[in-house]
């Protein structure tokens, strides 16, 4: 037991020393995924305040004419959030696919695994449907329950659960991209619960790593976080690596 357990941890050192090494003799591949996170940090919070504000001011008036039972404008006020909210969606969708998409096709990159750029942003955009739809539904639910006054703590707990699947379905299988969408995204499926042993930790450590560097350079204006999440990307393509050979 102890043998094995030993060797599960020479094997996750292993795997840690590879991706580190990946990432010292393609340094300058990290250039290009760093300016695309900032970039995708910089266009997300002006999209989300663009139309945010217009969201806020709508909801404030159709608060006000519910109030006065104007019923001619509530119709009206209601179209104007509908569309303000799908259009806030569409911006997003096409500004996490492009940029994100990028970032992780320059780190499969870093860590031996390229794929013409279009190529991979089209199988990208692809594969990140089904999680923005179920991101969009678990954003809808959660703001329901908190407007309603329902966020009891076992309506948390469920929440909370069904984000870090989804988060960790989806990181699987960003990691997987090959040449089918589809294959990326039942991989992801099948590997995450067949090697859920395997690949839960890994990605924790990961998640820590990213914590703990987070809350170090938070007040520091460093790019040393954007380092460390490249880091993660190229270390979660490494570790996928020889399950991924099943759906490429």
């Amino acid at each position: 037991m102890k043998k094995e357990s030993s060797e599960k941890e020479d094997k996750l050192l292993e795997e840690i020393y590879e991706s580190l090494d990946s990432l010292k003799d393609n340094w300058y591949h990290v250039i290009p995924p760093v300016i695309s996170d900032l970039l995708f940090l910089l266009i997300y919070g002006a999209i989300l305040g663009y139309f945010g504000d217009a969201i806020i001011n709508n909801l404030y008036s159709l608060g006000a004419s519910m109030m006065q039972t104007q019923e001619s404008q509530i119709g009206i006020i209601l179209k104007s959030i509908f569309w303000s909210l799908a259009e806030m969606a569409v911006a997003l969708y096409i500004t996490y696919v492009v940029l994100q998409g990028l970032s992780w096709r320059f780190s499969k990159a870093i860590a031996a695994q390229k794929d013409p750029i279009m190529t991979y942003l089209k199988r990208f955009s692809l594969i990140n449907i089904p999680w923005f739809l179920l991101f969009a539904a678990y954003s809808t639910i959660s703001f329901l329950v908190g407007f309603y006054n329902r966020r009891t703590i076992y309506a948390s707990i469920i929440l909370y659960i069904f984000l870090a699947a989804l988060i960790y379905f989806a990181v699987i299988s960003y990691a997987l991209a090959g040449r089918s969408a589809s294959r990326a995204l039942s991989g992801a499926f099948q590997i995450g619960t067949a090697k859920f042993l395997y690949v839960a930790p890994r990605i924790l450590i990961a998640a820590a790593a990213l914590y703990f560097v987070g809350l170090a350079v938070s007040y520091a204006g460093s790019l040393s976080f954007k380092l460390m999440i490249v880091l993660v990307r190229v270390y979660l393509h490494i570790i996928l690596k020889p399950f991924s050979k099943k759906f490429i």
